[in-house]
């Protein structure tokens, strides 16, 4: 082979790598993707809520809006994570709510890691009764807890 034709080769080769490098479907949206599937779910909904690491929380941790209105939760994260209610953190009337839409509490913990949201995917509730909803991430449950207030406006 010719050093030209080596030379050639390698280029080749180095391109094609680096541009594999540049997928990030395998991984997971890029920023540019997080960013707009966030400006959606900030379109559509009255708060926003992100899950964040290296430290495990949702931020903010405290949200409040009227009756009636929808939360947002997007994962910003590189790690599963998902978003329950405590079935005793919610008002008595309220509808329990959590990613994988199970019914209870108990049913959200025993199917985890379904349910997980991955990184970009996004999760909504609406809130119908006033009170205060305090909800966590079944596997980050130590550091990762939230609130939701909804007033009667």
């Amino acid at each position: 082979m010719t050093r030209r034709r080596r030379f050639l080769t390698a280029v080749a080769s180095g391109t094609i790598l680096g541009l594999a490098g540049c997928n990030s479907g395998t991984f997971g949206p890029n920023e540019r993707q997080l960013d707009a599937r966030r400006t959606d779910l900030q379109e559509r909904n009255d708060a926003v809520v992100g899950m964040v690491t290296p430290d495990n929380t949702f931020e903010p941790a405290t949200v409040t809006i009227g009756v009636g209105e929808r939360v947002g939760w997007i994962n910003d994260s590189e790690w599963g994570h998902t978003v329950t209610a405590y079935e005793d953190g919610i008002p008595d009337e309220a509808a329990f709510f959590t990613t994988g839409e199970y019914d209870t509490e108990r049913a959200a913990r025993d199917a985890w890691p379904d349910g997980d949201l991955e990184v970009g995917e996004t999760y909504e509730h609406t809130f119908e009764v006033a009170g205060e909803y305090d909800y966590f991430c079944v596997p980050h449950e130590d550091e990762m807890v939230g609130t939701v207030i909804v007033k009667d406006e």
